[in-house]
C-alpha cells in the first residue's frame, strides 16, 4: 500500500468512528509543492467538535499520530479540518451557586 493512502485510511477510520454521521465524513489529499495535504469534514458543527476533542487536543493527538507514521516513510504531512478556525457555539453553563 502506499504510504499515503496509508495515512488517508488511518485518518478516515479515526473520524468515522468518532462522529454521529460516519457516512457524511470524509478525508481528500491532495499535493502542494511536496508536501502531501489531507482535508478532512464532517457533517455538521458537533461532528467536528467530536473530531477536535476538548481545547484541540482530539486533533493534535491524530495529527501527531498521523504525522509520525508518515515520517517513518519520508511523506510530509499536513491536515487540516474544514471548520477548526471558526468561532465555536459555547454551551451555556449556568454559574455555580455558592
Amino acid at each position: 500500500m502506499n504510504p499515503a493512502a496509508g495515512v488517508q485510511s488511518f485518518l478516515e477510520f479515526v473520524i468515522t468512528s468518532l462522529v454521529r454521521h460516519p457516512d457524511q465524513a470524509f478525508v481528500r489529499s491532495t499535493v502542494v509543492e511536496g508536501t502531501t495535504v489531507y482535508n478532512m469534514q464532517a457533517a455538521d458543527e458537533d461532528d467536528t467538535r467530536k473530531i477536535l476533542g476538548k481545547e484541540d487536543r482530539g486533533l493534535s493527538a491524530l495529527r501527531n499520530l498521523a504525522g509520525a507514521a508518515a515520517a517513518q516513510h519520508g511523506l510530509k504531512i499536513r491536515i487540516e479540518l474544514k471548520g477548526e478556525g471558526e468561532p465555536r457555539k459555547r454551551r451555556f453553563v449556568p454559574p455555580r451557586r455558592k
